[in-house]
């Protein structure tokens, strides 16, 4: 499989040490989507919404589709709060517009562009998707070496999942196209620096071609 691996074309290149080269993919992938929901795909609560991630939605749905056909494990997960917001944590201080993002209500709903009943869903609250949910678990007993990574958003969500990926062993893959912030600048930053540290980035394409090319 192609990975934009330091130096290449559109890849960042090394820094103080940071970036030799590409970790490379294993046998065993899953597919993570990370919140694709109504509420950031959207922007009727502030939260989301615009070009980017609708481009980003329809890469990824691209991808589910080959992932499903092959037998790859499709985990997606959510944001959703007790409508009293008593779970909310921080978040109340720093991102007062997540009080309306309910469980059971639209905005907790994955978009419909991405669903299919095969998934499994997980409800989070933090950042990162493996913190306070059973992604671990699920991906170990399924054996899976390497993380295809995608959702929003890039700086926030998508980076913590790939810095826990990374730490519990994972191997981490980022199609650059199916991973979206609210503007470019964060989005490529973002990509830049965990390139350099925990994640090869490639593309949808290729990552299609990749999950082909296990499922022969």
């Amino acid at each position: 499989m192609t990975v934009r691996s330091e130096g290449s074309a559109g890849a960042p290149a090394p820094y103080a040490g940071y970036g030799a080269g590409a970790i490379g993919a294993g046998q065993r992938p899953a597919v993570v989507v990370v919140d694709f929901q109504e509420a950031f795909t959207t922007g009727d609560l502030g939260l989301g919404g615009g070009r980017m991630i609708d481009a980003a939605v329809e890469r990824t749905a691209a991808l589910l589709a080959v992932a499903r056909e092959g037998g790859v494990p499709v985990l997606q997960t959510y944001v959703a709060f007790r409508p009293d917001g008593s779970d909310l944590g921080l978040w109340a201080s720093k991102m007062p517009a997540l009080r309306g993002l309910v469980v059971d209500s639209s905005y907790a709903e994955i978009d419909g562009r991405l669903l299919d009943e095969r998934d499994i869903l997980l409800l989070k609250r933090w950042p990162s998707a493996f913190h306070g949910t059973p992604l671990g678990s699920l991906l170990a007993v399924r054996g899976v070496d390497t993380v295809i990574l995608c959702g929003c958003t890039t700086s926030g969500c998508i980076r913590a999942t790939v810095i826990d990926a990374f730490s519990e062993g994972y191997r981490v893959l980022v199609p650059t196209d199916a991973v979206a912030d609210h503007d470019q600048e964060p989005h490529e930053a973002n990509l830049r620096d965990c390139a350099r540290r925990y994640c090869d980035l490639t593309t949808v394409d290729d990552a299609i071609g990749y999950l082909r090319g296990v499922a022969a």
